[in-house]
């Protein structure tokens, strides 16, 4: 009998593995084989690490951090909300769930934010009542980001990105002395500095003081962009092989350091030609100035991949930018590239039909064109999907202005004005149409 019943345990127990091994959760494929040959290794031997031991939260989240390092975001972040499921209690893992998933749905990612936030005690670390803030200050839910920032405040009274926020909440709300205590606090940290100023000059201009709006922004333009403040969840988020040397020349680039980006970049490209490198080598000669060499790397990037739409939008900017210039001196030049901007840029709305900025580099295009029916089009739409954005704002009063439509152009330009405190050129046009 007791043999009979040892029998059946261990019958049990064998059926009992079976079924935890028949339903045991599955890493997400990878297609590997496009990707960096360290990093699909890398990757396989992750995942190898989660078919030995499926129920494993560190191996998903291993395999999460490698992904997120990547850029494979949607990927990292089904990765994470595995590990959350095996490992509930742990912050870390809804955390990084919800700073990978904002990267492509603000929206989304507010929920395992908040349940991160609410499983973190802000004596070890602030950062998912800060994250948590920023992404609800970007869904225009500022009283709830306030209570978040307040509660980072009290544990670390000095930290930069809080005082920044608070003090951007505070410019909104019309609490000017509030917003110039808090954004001072931010002016001298190297992941606040620039930013910062820029508000200040903002701050500074509604008060009237238009010297020290003015010495603000003259500041601000001096200043290399800031740098992200320090995460500890991303500590250990580091990127392997290629996307490894990719976000070097991302910080490169940052730094406002292009040509040392285009040495790198042209390396790159010479190892193994791709779209990426081509895009991004394309930017850093736009800004060094080498036009010529920026639009063969850009039509070489659209001769990889056709299908895509960053470097048609890129060739468009680029192309619109040096008809501008050539517009003093060769105007049958000019024309030529008026054109082959509004093309391009048809080419990325093509791709991407909801990209604000091409609408409004296709705008700027008919526009020198002729073609003013069609720019007003362009910009009107470009109002509609990024009703946020400044350019859109600026251009669309501008083109409303020449068209003889005085009141309209004047609530654009104010909107402009509204949105970007500090940029003259709302100003500038509004002083214009007021003495005409």
């Amino acid at each position: 009998m007791i043999v009979l019943l040892a029998g059946l345990g261990g019958s049990a127990a064998l059926g009992w593995y079976a079924w935890r091994r028949l339903e045991a959760p599955v890493p997400p494929r990878i297609a590997t084989e496009e990707l960096d040959p360290e990093l699909a290794e890398a990757i396989e031997t992750v995942r190898q690490k989660i078919h030995a031991d499926p129920y494993s939260a560190s191996a998903w989240g291993e395999l999460g951090k490698l992904l997120r390092g990547s850029q494979l975001l949607p990927e990292a972040a089904a990765c994470f909300a595995q590990a959350e499921k095996l490992d509930p209690q742990n912050p870390q893992w809804p955390y990084l769930q919800g700073e990978a998933v904002r990267m492509f749905d603000v929206e989304a990612a507010l929920a395992p934010l908040e349940r991160a936030a609410a499983r973190t005690d802000t004596a070890d670390t602030i950062a998912p009542s800060l994250r948590l803030a920023e992404v609800l200050i970007t869904q225009g839910r500022n009283d709830e980001a306030e209570t978040h920032l307040r509660r980072g405040l009290a544990a670390e009274p000095d930290n930069p990105a809080v005082h920044y926020n608070l003090g951007v909440l505070a410019l909104e709300r019309g609490d000017l002395d509030a917003s110039l205590t808090h954004l001072q606090r931010g002016e001298h940290s190297p992941f606040t500095q620039r930013k910062a100023c820029i508000q200040l000059a903002a701050v500074y201009r509604r008060m009237g003081k238009t010297e020290q709006a003015d010495q603000y922004s003259r500041k601000a333009d001096t200043l290399p962009l800031d740098s992200n403040w320090l995460d500890p969840f991303l500590a250990d988020v580091t990127a392997v092989g290629r996307p490894a040397q990719f976000q070097q020349i991302h910080q490169l680039q940052m730094r406002g350091e292009h040509r040392a980006a285009a040495e790198q970049l042209t390396a790159l490209i010479r190892e193994q030609p791709d779209y990426r490198a081509y895009v991004a080598l394309g930017e850093s000669l736009e800004k060094l100035g080498d036009f010529d060499r920026a639009e063969q790397a850009l039509r070489a990037a659209i001769a990889l991949a056709p299908e895509k739409f960053r470097a048609y939008h890129q060739l468009s900017r680029l192309l619109w930018t040096r008809a501008s210039k050539d517009a003093r001196t060769d105007s049958r030049r000019a024309q030529a590239e008026f054109e082959d901007a509004a093309a391009c840029a048809r080419k990325a709305i093509d791709r991407q039909p909801d990209h604000a900025m091409s609408h409004v580099v296709l705008g700027l295009a008919l526009r020198q064109l002729g073609k003013q029916e069609e720019a007003l089009q362009s910009l009107r739409t470009a109002v509609e999907l990024g009703p946020n954005l400044t350019d859109a704002h600026y251009y669309l009063g501008e083109i409303l202005a020449d068209a003889g439509k005085v009141a309209e152009a004047r609530s654009s330009l104010r909107r402009a004005m509204e949105l970007s405190p500090q940029d003259p050129r709302p100003q500038t046009a509004l002083a214009k149409l007021k003495k005409d």
